[in-house]
């Protein structure tokens, strides 16, 4: 069976990975209720946050961790609205 055929739910989704995407019904239809696109719940390293967020590159690397704390914080806690919705 290849991975597009496997079902990625929360039961079996890797949250500290950038792939695969949540791709079941109830998980699709959580995050569709909640207005979230599927990948602000993708795990970013902070190398890959910065190619995607180059704007942050000339700030200082504090200021630069500051954002990707803060992207992460949030992410985790969209996660976790997600999980309530399905739970």
């Amino acid at each position: 069976m290849s991975n597009e055929n496997v079902l990625i739910s929360f039961d079996n989704f890797d949250f500290t990975s950038g792939k695969p995407r949540l791709n079941s019904p109830r998980s699709l239809e959580a995050i569709d209720k909640l207005g979230y696109d599927n990948d602000e719940l993708l795990f970013l390293d902070f190398k890959t946050f910065k190619l995607k967020n180059t704007d942050i590159n000339n700030l200082s690397k504090i200021t630069q961790k500051a954002r990707y704390d803060y992207y992460e914080k949030h992410r985790l806690e969209k996660i976790n609205e997600v999980l309530k919705v399905i739970f």
